[in-house]
């Protein structure tokens, strides 16, 4: 009988064998695994070399529902990367087209633009997730980087032209279980389920897409290899749908700017003329939901978008012709939102926004002297003047982009804007690039204000900032020295997304004759007099009024900031202005009444409604800087 000792000694020497043999195992195991040989079993699992190479296209079909709205999408790739979507509702749809080296969107609008920077590569990426190019050997260099934690085996590609594209493969089946990629350094991953034999290949049936915190689930009603229909990869005609009536080369039309937004007058349906605002931020055309019954217009489905702050819920209308003087854009789609948030705080009647749908139409000179906006056919236009040219990169979202910079504390900070003249102030920075580049501490507002429009805190629009100060804005090749900026401190809204580094707005465009063409993708801007003046923090007599009533003529204090020179005058929150001197205010706009609170030094006499007392109160107007930045 062996000894307790060394069966004890035995026992550990079988356990290290063991270990040791297992370590081997596993070692070989890894050795063995390479992209190459990974490759190979992912070819043989999903049918073999010979039949993959045979797969000249794939076709794929599915039904769609976004905002309410049943629809049809049909997918049609090549062996060649090229790449062909249409999606169908009942009431629109939209075309992307890719030959394998460039794209196009033909939009719900039926107008075509070429896409470009991540959204072309985005194409690239799309084509070879549904088709067999990863085993094909055109998906660009591969290399295997490991295991990840559930043990599934991880390739990154680097395509050609496209975006870096990770796979990572089920140990057991070598079938790819998910993807990954990064647009805008926003990450989406497309899980792959319900692998199904389809012409001796097989094929994932069920895709789920996971952008941030939203989930899409794709189920393929049918999908086909080498079908005999014959299909086209150029690029969509475009429809033909906005004139100039007067047959000139270009027709003008005066603007307000007494919100510091571009203002016009139109009809829409041949109603009566309403302001519309003009809005490169806007990624499609608004009408006001309180104005749809005026339009003679009914609205369909269901639409989820972001503000400047928050998220925001509306519907589509389509049928729509917008006419300003002897311009019309007729028969379009547009998104329908509620505007009540807005015209409260502009102090008139708002019948919409004309986004892209609107501005990709024309090329649009905004000369702010004069107040006069004018609108070019693009196919007769050419500029002959000196002004600088700033090139822009339009996205999926129809936004603008801007290559530029900012500089803090003699440190340079590469930033990508929107070009936004829905934004009244000089700029605001997006939460995560102020967080990332600890902006509040280098360059915030000493006392650490947070911002907030009074009366507006839960519209869609109104974002929660604080004041910065920039040594330098540089824009393309266009350099603004001190500028006065907002910090945006929101978690929702656009301002939280880490996609751009923050917006122009008007408080910079107004500085410069400004000519959007968006035919050519580019901005031109001629200075004016005061452009590259350094920018001084804003000063405000420390009231805030919005407008209310049908005719906006109710003028309400908002807000009454401490220690202001309207608080020591006795303004409260509340008080509704009936009269400034001896005019009363029927006879005034909201405009004009911030305006002379803008008038250092002159003295008013306010009547003033305060429950159920009417009070006259005297004031001096004098303004404080709204931050403590020098």
């Amino acid at each position: 009988m062996k000894s307790a000792k060394f069966c004890v000694a035995y026992a550990l020497a079988l356990l290290l064998l063991s270990q040791l043999t297992y370590g081997q195992a596993v070692s070989a195991s890894s050795q063995a695994l390479t992209a190459k040989t990974i490759l190979a079993k992912w070819t043989a699992a999903i049918g073999g070399a010979e039949r993959a190479a045979q797969a000249r296209m794939i076709y794929r079909h599915s039904k769609t529902s976004e905002g309410g709205m049943e629809g049809v999408r049909e997918e049609w790739v090549t062996s060649r990367l090229q790449r062909k979507e249409v999606e169908r509702h009942s009431h629109f749809q939209s075309t992307t087209v890719f030959d394998g080296a460039q794209g196009w969107l033909n939009d719900w609008n039926g107008k075509t633009r070429l896409l470009q920077g991540e959204d072309a590569k985005q194409e690239t990426v799309t084509a070879i997730l549904h088709s067999f190019a990863a085993v094909n050997g055109k998906a660009g260099a591969v290399e295997y980087t490991g295991q990840d934690a559930y043990g599934r085996l991880i390739l990154k590609f680097q395509p050609q032209g496209g975006l870096p594209a990770t796979y990572y493969l089920d140990p057991a089946t070598y079938l790819p279980a998910k993807a990954e990629f990064q647009i805008s350094r926003v990450p989406i991953s497309v899980e792959f389920s319900d692998w199904r034999d389809t012409g001796g290949l097989k094929i994932p049936f069920k895709e789920t897409e996971t952008i941030l915190s939203r989930k899409t689930v794709t189920v393929y009603e049918e999908i086909r290899v080498n079908g005999s229909e014959k299909v086209s990869f150029t690029k969509p005609k475009d429809a033909r749908d906005s004139f100039i009536l007067s047959n000139k080369p270009s027709a003008s039309v005066p603007f307000n700017f007494e919100n510091n937004h571009l203002m016009v007058m139109t009809e829409v349906n041949g109603s009566s003329p309403i302001w519309f605002m003009i809005d490169t931020g806007a990624r499609f055309t608004v009408i006001s939901q309180e104005r749809l019954n005026q339009f003679n217009l009914k609205s369909y489905g269901g639409l989820k978008t972001q503000g400047g702050g928050n998220d925001v819920t509306g519907a589509y209308v389509d049928g729509v012709t917008y006419r300003l003087s002897d311009v019309e854009v007729r028969n379009q789609h547009a998104a329908v939102l509620s505007l009540q948030g807005l015209e409260k705080v502009y102090g008139m009647p708002l019948g919409g926004i004309l986004g892209y749908d609107f501005v990709s139409r024309f090329v649009i000179q905004a000369d702010y002297p004069s107040s006069t906006l004018t609108l070019f056919d693009p196919a007769r236009f050419e500029y002959k003047g000196k002004g600088i040219v700033v090139p822009f990169i339009l996205k999926s979202n129809n936004h603008p982009y801007i290559e530029g910079s900012v500089t803090v504390q003699n440190r340079n900070i590469p930033a990508l804007f929107v070009l936004d003249t829905g934004a009244a102030d000089t700029m605001t920075l997006t939460t995560p690039f102020v967080k990332e580049n600890n902006l509040a501490e280098l360059a915030g507002d000493p006392r650490m204000r947070v911002n907030r429009i009074a009366g507006s805190e839960k519209e869609f629009f109104a974002p929660t900032t604080m004041r910065g100060l920039l040594d330098k804005v540089t824009i393309g090749q266009v350099t603004l020295p001190h500028v006065v900026v907002n910090f945006s401190l929101g978690t929702s809204g656009a301002y939280a997304s880490s996609s751009f580094s923050g917006n122009i707005g008007e408080t910079i465009l107004q500085r410069f004759k400004m000519i959007l063409d968006y035919e050519h993708t580019r901005m031109i801007l001629e200075p004016g007099p005061e452009a590259y003046a350094p920018f001084e923090e804003r000063r405000s007599f420390g009231a805030t009024f919005t407008s209310d009533g049908p005719d906006f003529k109710i003028f309400r204090v908002t807000g009454v900031g401490a220690n202001s020179p309207a608080k020591r005058a006795g303004l409260q929150t509340g008080d509704i202005i009936t009269a400034l001197d001896s005019v009363p205010a029927i006879n005034l706009t909201i405009g004009q009444l911030r305006k002379i609170f803008t008038e250092d030094g002159t003295t008013h006499t306010l009547k003033v409604q305060r429950k159920n007392e009417e009070l006259k109160i005297p004031v001096t107007i004098e303004r404080l800087p709204i931050s403590d930045l020098k």
